[in-house]
């Protein structure tokens, strides 16, 4: 019946044809969605079962402040331009597959043979190739070194805010059976 209404209102309000059932989708569409986000369900976070005169707390964390905020945004900007290091050039794909050839050369010869020795200094001479290629800039060593600084203030900041928030005083709700 609800469902029958809204129908009928929405033909009156955008008109009958194409054009007006598109807008009474899109707009019962984002009725949805408004919906399903102002009454999520409750979230389970643990599940225990306590015995007799054991007692359960739960902290929760303050929200952010301005400072971890703006260090948050710090830390993205600087993983962006560091990048995830999964792209790799044709070049370093090519000095790769030349190492694990060279690789496996090495394996099947003798070491102590003439084209074992000549497989074995054509390996290192890959090897050191392939690390020249896959070794951070300087600039990215910076990044990584400034990375891991803004990582450790970022949990100083977020352990202080969850010790300050123990350290409020609630009063305390406790129930005494006999």
């Amino acid at each position: 019946m609800a469902s029958l209404l809204r129908q009928r209102a929405m033909s009156m309000l955008f008109g009958g044809g194409v054009g007006g059932a598109v807008a009474a989708q899109l707009v019962s569409r984002v009725g949805a969605q408004l919906n399903d986000a102002l009454h999520r369900d409750a979230e389970v976070l643990d599940t225990s079962r306590l015995a007799v005169g054991e007692t359960y707390l739960v902290t929760t964390r303050p929200p952010m402040n301005r400072a971890e905020r703006r260090l948050t945004a710090h830390r993205e900007a600087l993983a962006a331009k560091l990048g995830d290091g999964s792209g790799h050039s044709r070049r370093t794909v090519t000095a790769a597959r030349r190492l694990a050839a060279s690789q496996r050369r090495v394996e099947r010869r003798s070491p102590t043979s003439r084209r074992g020795r000549r497989a074995a200094a054509r390996a290192d001479k890959y090897g050191a190739r392939f690390d020249k290629l896959t070794a951070r800039s300087p600039k990215d060593q910076a990044r990584v070194a400034q990375l891991a600084e803004i990582d450790a203030k970022l949990a100083t900041l977020r352990a202080d805010a969850i010790a300050s928030a123990r350290r409020t005083k609630r009063p305390t709700r406790s129930t005494t059976f006999r």
